[in-house]
Parts: structure tokens; C-alpha cells; sequence
């Protein structure tokens, strides 16, 4: 006869199967399936390992303790590579700014000249009187 223990065990063991097989691994351009997070991301690779929603934050927290506790401090070459990362993130975002910035005053400039144009060929067809305001002014 089987005992609780046994039974138990065989239990966790077909879970655990279960939520390997729901380890997607994503390459880059793929779509992230639905009900599915992001656990890490293989740079050198790029890839992404997925696993459903709740599962993917506790497969994320326990690599990173498992690497904590296996490595408490960063090694020198990931220190640099983590700043090289944070630096080209932050021209990234900078340039992407500056592009934003400079299409934006351009088609501000664009739009506003269309205006004046459509706005002086509206004068000029225009028979309409000048207001009282502009006839008056030189007399107050």
C-alpha cells in the first residue's frame, strides 16, 4: 500500500512536469502569448523564457535569489556591463527626445505656414468691410 509520502511526492513531481511544459521560450520578434509574463531575458541570445502570469514572477524571484545567493556580489564585468546598458538606455531615450522635439517643431512650422497661407488667400478673396475696431483706432 501506497503511503501519504508516496503519493505526495508523485503529486509534486507531475506539478513540477506541468510547469516546465509551460515554459515558452520567446525569440525576439515573437509575440508574448497571452497570460504569459516575462521570467528573463537571454541578451546573448535574445530570447525571452515566458511562463504563465503568476508563475513567471516566482520562476524571476528565484533565479535571482539562487544567482544572489550563489554569487552575493557582481562580478566586475557585469558591473561594467550593466553601466554600458544603463548608458546607451539613457542616450537612447535622450536621442528618441530630441528626434520627438525636432518633428515636433516641424510640423508645428509646416502648420502654422499652411495657416498664414490659407489665411492670407482668405484676405485677399475676402469683400467683407474691415471691423470698427481697425477703422476707429487712429481717432482714439
Amino acid at each position: 500500500m501506497k503511503t501519504l509520502k508516496d503519493i505526495w511526492n508523485r503529486i509534486r513531481a507531475i506539478e513540477f512536469r506541468k510547469v516546465i511544459t509551460w515554459k515558452n521560450v520567446i525569440e525576439e520578434g515573437m509575440v508574448v502569448p497571452r497570460f504569459y509574463g516575462i521570467a528573463s531575458r537571454d541578451f546573448c541570445n535574445d530570447t525571452m523564457v515566458c511562463y504563465p502570469v503568476p508563475f513567471n514572477w516566482i520562476v524571476r524571484w528565484s533565479t535571482e535569489l539562487s544567482r544572489i545567493l550563489k554569487f552575493p556580489t557582481a562580478s566586475k564585468f557585469e558591473q561594467q556591463l550593466n553601466a554600458v546598458y544603463q548608458e546607451g538606455f539613457k542616450k537612447g531615450r535622450e536621442q528618441a527626445t530630441i528626434d520627438f522635439l525636432a518633428d515636433l517643431d516641424r510640423s508645428i512650422e509646416e502648420r502654422t505656414a499652411k495657416e498664414m497661407e490659407r489665411v492670407q488667400k482668405q484676405m485677399k478673396t475676402s469683400t467683407t468691410p474691415p471691423l470698427r475696431s481697425e477703422t476707429h483706432d487712429e481717432e482714439d
